[in-house]
């Protein structure tokens, strides 16, 4: 018999500390997990812990007590919960379901594993067929992934793995079960018959519960064994389908050393091997300063970019300990070690923000002016959209980096931003499509540490313009608030009110980002807006939250003619272990060959960031250093000479909105001097050069030197 997900919610006392003892929590126990809060309130946005119950330990105490935790888990480390029941009857209903959501969750575990093993494998190449897509990929029929399941090519590694260990919990189970009804019957022995009758349910809650744990270990053996037939019959097939590709390999061998020797004879590789490259193309292929590619920059192509990076290491550091010192010190100040940090620079950070690009590809072709209004405003939310799991502080950018992002071939756009000021810190940034947009901005901010919390506070100017209607939006993006910085979890929130006007028609559009309140009812980081006429008049309502989607709607009805804008792509797997990177974030650190020939400024040669994503963080910190002391080499160095830095690609304009304010934008010459393979008209500075300083730390320059490529181009 299927065991169903026992789901309840309801109230027990949880052991905190010594000083507070027991404490009322409101628990939730769904699809195999048990997660608390303070109270039932709380349910719907602040978690205060969560245990996956398949390989817990649930075990009766004294009294109405009883412990929920990971297998020799320490309750030190927030991975055992100490509770206690309100009654017996209680304390035993909670167990047993608990039980229950055990063997469910492991059910479902064996389920996927049963699954994953019915996968046929892929039919190897034959040797004779096809021989030159064959040798693009030589290697592309031996793929463990092709022929073994990650359960099968464990247990052909190691034989003697016990692969029953569901099989063991639910055994586990039913003494578990058994032990509940002889202390219930002996308690119940211990009564008189009118004390007895309480007791009764109690009795009968153990005796449904041994019931149900004794069916799930029978309906497990079942599937075990259906489960290793399958495996052990699907084995020999699958070692054929290896041996015949290993010979369709070999052959494969034979047929690239005969291609070789007939190239090295005709003094050429260009028709053999670099057939994606237009001939003219290949200095710039070769030359460049990111790792060699063999296709051009500008071809158009899709390439299948990263998914994945080093987890992210369990390294505790105490931030009480560096912020202390730091109350009421500007953020950007503030040295921290990487520790508190994600892999990327701020520049890789703001580029973000374009993201959702397609949202401005349907506004520039949407015909409604306030409907174009809306789409626009979703663009500029769904730029916080990931703010909401990301909590690490990007690198502060070195004076002069610069990154690129170059898109134009395969979805129309591209990016390139420079940091053009150290002190105040001052980002500039320019996208621009093929489809009619330009989006630039400059972006700097105010930020202070008030030692409970750290607030930043944009000030600078978003600008989006549309080629075809003239249309001018701006907006200043709203605070953002860290909270928790002592104790607790660290969580986001972004909140106030902020306008998006199109100063061509004269239109706006008026946001809220609503704060979080333990007495309101609204969704958590709730989203409110109207979108107006130059008359004032509302055209459209905006509701949804900043972190998942947004909808237009009916003037004052929410409910009526909603129109969804914007939804946020689904996460990557196990994305919360790599710093709750989005896709684009992933990306943004790799080298690929669209950046083939990028700046030697580029954010992607920075080695410290490199070194951190790479899980090595004691040596990331020491990068770090070295590139501080390098910029304050350089620094010094223009203060003997009286000279001082410059901006490459960016100069200060008037602003065209913002009467009397000066801003960073665009002068133009980066992508022309990439296409060109050549920047030296533009006396670029190697900000990544530590070779000054390296002599204070020897060891980390050399990993320093090494890591500036550790991301390169590797299809």
């Amino acid at each position: 018999a299927d065991v169903k997900a026992p789901n309840r919610e309801g109230v027990l006392l949880k052991y905190t500390n010594y000083m507070k003892g027991f404490q009322s929590r409101y628990f939730v126990l769904r699809d195999g997990t048990l997660s608390y809060y303070r109270s039932k309130e709380e349910v719907n946005h602040t978690c205060r812990g969560t245990l996956v119950l398949v390989n817990a330990e649930i075990k009766t105490g004294v009294g109405l007590n009883f412990i929920v935790g990971v297998a020799g888990a320490s309750s030190h480390h927030g991975q055992s919960y100490h509770l206690r029941a309100s009654s017996d009857a209680e304390r035993i209903s909670w167990i047993g379901d608990l039980q229950l959501a055990k063997q469910y969750a492991s059910n479902k575990r064996m389920e996927r594993r049963v699954s994953s093993s019915q996968v046929p494998p892929a039919s190897p190449k034959p040797a004779s067929s096809e021989k030159q897509a064959s040798t693009s990929r030589p290697s592309e029929d031996l793929s463990d992934d092709e022929f073994f399941s990650d359960e099968e090519s464990e247990l052909l590694a190691n034989p003697q793995l016990p692969a029953n260990v569901d099989l063991q919990h639910a055994a586990a189970n039913i003494t578990t079960s058994k032990k509940m009804l002889q202390q219930a019957v002996l308690e119940l022995e211990a009564l008189t018959p009118v004390e007895a009758s309480p007791q009764l349910e109690a009795v009968h809650t153990a005796l449904k519960h041994l019931n149900t744990s004794v069916e799930g270990f029978v309906s497990l053996s079942e599937d075990h064994q259906s489960h290793w037939h399958q495996l052990f019959m699907s084995s020999e097939t699958k070692r054929n389908a290896l041996a015949d590709a290993l010979e369709s390999l070999a052959d494969d061998h034979r047929h690239l050393e005969s291609t070789a020797r007939r190239v090295t004879l005709a003094g050429s590789v260009d028709d053999e091997f670099f057939d994606a490259v237009p001939k003219q193309d290949l200095a710039t292929v070769t030359e460049a300063s990111p790792p060699e590619a063999s296709v051009a920059a500008d071809a158009v192509f899709e390439i299948e970019t990263r998914n994945t990076i080093p987890y992210k290491p369990d390294k505790k550091v105490s931030l009480w300990g560096i912020m202390k010192n730091c109350i009421g010190r500007d953020l950007s100040k503030i040295p921290m070690p990487v520790n508190f940090s994600e892999p990327i620079s701020f520049t890789q950070r703001l580029a973000e923000d374009c993201e959702y690009y397609e949202l401005l590809d349907t506004a520039v072709r949407e015909t409604d002016p306030h409907a174009r209004l809306a789409l626009v405003s979703a663009f500029s939310i769904s730029s916080f959209a990931s703010g909401a799991w990301r909590t690490g502080k990007p690198f502060n950018p070195l004076l002069g980096e610069t990154f690129e992002l170059d898109r134009m071939a395969t979805k129309g756009f591209r990016i390139v931003l420079e940091q053009v000021s150290h002190h105040p810190p001052i980002c500039a940034m320019h996208a621009t499509s093929k489809n009619g947009w330009t989006f630039w901005q400059e972006f700097s901010m105010n930020s202070k540490f008030r030692g409970k919390y750290l607030e930043v506070v944009p000030t600078g100017i978003s600008h989006v313009i549309f080629e075809e209607s003239a249309d001018h939006y701006t907006w200043t993006k709203v605070s953002t608030t860290i909270h928790n910085i002592i104790v607790g979890k660290l969580w986001l929130e972004n909140a106030g009110k902020m306008t998006i006007a199109n100063h061509t028609t004269g239109d706006t559009c008026h946001l809220h980002y609503t704060s979080y309140s333990i007495f309101s009812s609204s969704p958590a980081r709730q989203v409110l807006g109207e979108i107006k006429d130059v008359q004032g008049k509302v055209k459209y309502g905006l509701i949804g939250t900043w972190d998942e989607a947004m909808f237009r709607h009916t003037p004052g009805n929410p409910d009526s003619g909603r129109v969804p804008l914007w939804q946020r792509h689904d996460h990557l797997p196990n994305f919360e272990h790599m710093y709750g990177f989005t896709k684009m974030a992933l990306e943004s650190n790799q080298f690929t060959p669209h950046e083939n020939g990028c700046a030697i400024t580029d954010a992607r040669f920075r080695m410290d960031k490199n070194l951190m994503e790479q899980a090595d963080y004691d040596m990331a910190n020491r990068a770090k250093q070295l590139l501080e002391e390098a910029q304050r080499f350089r620094r010094r160095q223009y203060e003997k000479t009286k000279t001082s830095w410059s901006s490459r690609w960016f100069e200060l304009r008037p602003d065209p909105i913002e009467q009397g304010r000066q801003t960073y934008q665009y002068k133009g010459g980066y992508f022309e001097a990439k296409a060109a393979n050549d920047f030296t008209a533009h006396e670029l500075v190697d900000i990544y050069d530590i070779s000054p300083v390296a002599g204070k730390d020897k060891e980390a320059a050399e990993k320093a030197v090494q890591a500036k490529l550790v991301n390169a181009w590797n299809p």
